[in-house]
């Protein structure tokens, strides 16, 4: 294999793993740092890694290391100059973001997605350039914990530009801004952020655009906010038709260029409309900044829309997006195990494989791209000037899954439905939804598109479908993959293990839970006003079909009532999507017979956040 960087050594696929072969991962030990609440920290991953985020830092022992943070809390080290892996150490408890702090000291702030905290790293004194034996345990860390900072809320993203820090808090629907004006003082400028920003969706992903504004994308829908970054105003919305947006960067020319699916409600779950993409596309839209943020009217007409694929390129779930400086586009699909390759002005993209998962990118600037994949546990390196992976690097022995972990990759796998368009993941996004109105056999027929359901507390939901006619779990799996994903036959334990995946997925915790007189009012309410008949507790949806009022495009007018549970998460309610907050529920549908009068209102909807 031709080094595409000459001076630089490069390994090659197979020897790094046979590596690895015989060998017991030791893992690095990291004492927790002074004052910690952490009680157990542990000294290996007993589980997949499943790496999110990466990161180059330059300034470590031994100059350009890679980061990578892990979903199991830890970060592993890689020395880029001969791509060996060092190790990994324990830094908390589920790492989606590793931003580099602009001071030259090497250290980072880590977004710990699972404690709700900000974590400052720095380079230890472990073995940087002498990790003997692989994997060996380190005499002393390589990293090492400076601050442990609480933030808001599940946060997931993170971005540094100039003094300021910002992390957007996926759950808790806020962006937070930091000062590092200080960063000998990092740790108490961590401590109070400079604003907080309320939104209206689940931010992820965050770009700093210039002339003072921030620019936040819906995690789920397809919702773009522009926010002040000097005092956290929410300066305008605008709402897309994509969802999941991902990889958000501007182009050289000035372009916004953001990665995104699209469900296009008013196709069909048949094998012509998967087959031929026209349920589901995945795109990179390049759009005019200065309109995005203006509001122009007309911004739809000015952005380009490139496909990333094709009926003969499968192209599911688009994630990272990086542009080199003469503006090459990389996009990692995600669902396929594949980065698409393309100029701003490009007719079609070409496509290099990768591992498995692959969901962030790092670039180093000299033609090589580091690529986290997540459900492979390995780093691709990958040549942008041949376009072709030339390295990849294994972030310790393959781990034995339980049914679960086998079931979240089926979950996430493009590959399961017809053309590789699209995976269970691509309208459950974190086993959530994306908003949509999707056109599939949920309800038994085509020409009344519904509501695509969120999945999260599913386990406890039976019976499933809007007809309320699948009482097992596996069945409903065994029916979208065969009816939806228009996907092949799944083996028997396949279908076992998805729905073993979909068991563990339950609600975000996150505040307005307290039993307030309020709340206490509205729980009054929500019985007094038979909404329990449907909506039984502790659940909140009951067996079978009822009439409430509602009738779809075909007629039909039962349907068995969602959960209740989460409902503050959803931006749009009933069958059909026509509510798009839980105070618009009660105009659009007071229910059969039923009037809630205005003072019963603010505490039934106080009542239902809860829930």
């Amino acid at each position: 294999m031709r080094n595409p960087l000459p001076g630089r050594r490069i390994v090659a696929l197979f020897p790094i793993v046979g590596l690895l072969m015989g060998t017991a991962w030791l893992g690095l030990a990291l004492e927790p740092p002074t004052g910690s609440h952490r009680e157990d920290w542990p000294t290996r991953a007993d589980g997949p890694r499943r790496p999110q985020a990466i990161a180059l830092v330059p300034e470590t022992p031994v100059g350009e290391a890679l980061l990578v943070g892990n979903r199991t809390g830890t970060v592993s080290v890689i020395r880029t100059d001969d791509l060996v892996l060092l190790g990994e150490a324990p830094a908390g408890s589920n790492i989606t973001e590793l931003v580099l702090l602009p001071d030259g000291s090497g250290r980072i702030v880590a977004v710990d997605h699972g404690a709700h905290e900000l974590l400052v790293l720095r380079p230890g004194g472990g073995p940087w350039t002498a990790p003997g034996a692989f994997p060996a345990a380190a005499t002393a860390p390589l990293l090492e914990v400076e601050a442990v900072v609480p933030t808001c809320r599940y946060p997931i993203r993170a971005t540094v530009r100039d003094s300021s820090l910002v992390v957007s808090c996926l759950w808790s629907r806020q962006v937070q801004m930091y000062d590092l004006t200080d960063l000998d003082a990092v740790a108490e400028a961590l401590n109070t952020p400079r604003w907080t920003a309320d939104l209206p969706f689940e931010p992820q992903e965050m770009l700093f655009l210039g002339d003072g504004k921030l620019l936040v994308a819906d995690g789920f829908g397809g919702g773009l906010a522009v926010v002040s970054a000097a005092g956290g105003e929410l300066l305008r919305t605008t709402e897309l038709s994509g969802h999941n947006l991902r990889g958000l960067t501007l182009l050289p020319d000035g372009r916004l260029g953001l990665a995104h699916q699209e469900l296009h409600t008013g196709m069909h779950t048949t094998s012509d409309d998967i087959r031929w993409g026209v349920f589901i596309t995945n795109s990179v839209s390049l759009m005019p900044v200065d309109d995005l943020v203006s509001g122009n009217p007309r911004l739809v007409r000015r952005t380009r829309i490139m496909d990333l694929g094709d009926v003969l390129t499968p192209s599911g779930d688009p994630a990272a997006m990086v542009v080199s400086p003469e503006g090459e586009l990389v996009i990692a699909l995600s669902g396929v195990g594949r980065l698409a390759f393309g100029g701003a002005d490009a007719r079609r993209m070409s496509h290099a494989r990768v591992g498995r998962g692959p969901s962030a990118i790092a670039a180093d600037g000299n033609g090589l791209l580091y690529v986290a994949n997540t459900r492979s546990d390995e780093i691709s390196v990958v040549s942008l000037a041949e376009q072709t992976e030339v390295a990849r690097v294994p972030l310790g022995p393959a781990a034995p899954l339980t049914a679960a972990e086998r079931g979240e990759l089926l979950f996430h796998d493009a590959s399961l439905s017809l053309r590789g368009w699209m995976s269970c993941a691509s309208c459950h996004t974190a086993g959530h939804t994306n908003h949509r109105l999707s056109d599939t056999l949920g309800d038994g027929h085509y020409g009344a598109p519904k509501r695509v359901l969120s999945l999260l507390g599913v386990a406890d939901t039976k019976p499933w479908a809007w007809d309320g006619q699948i009482r097992r779990l596996e069945d409903q799996v065994e029916k979208s993959v065969r009816t939806t994903l228009r996907g092949r036959e799944l083996e028997e334990r396949e279908v076992t293990d998805l729905a073993a995946f979909l068991r563990t997925l339950e609600l975000p915790e996150i505040g307005e839970t307290a039993e307030t007189p309020l709340v206490a009012a509205g729980r009054e309410a929500f019985d007094r006003y038979s909404c329990n008949r449907c909506h039984t507790a502790p659940v909140y949806t009951s067996p079978g079909v009822h009439n409430v009022g509602l009738t779809d495009e075909l007629g039909l007018d039962r349907f068995n009532p969602p959960s209740l549970r989460g409902v503050k998460f959803r931006r749009a309610l009933l069958h059909d999507g026509s509510a798009k907050s839980l105070e618009e529920v009660f105009a659009v549908h007071p229910g059969l017979g039923v009037e809630v009068s205005a003072g019963d209102l603010p505490a039934l909807i106080a009542f239902l956040r809860t829930l």
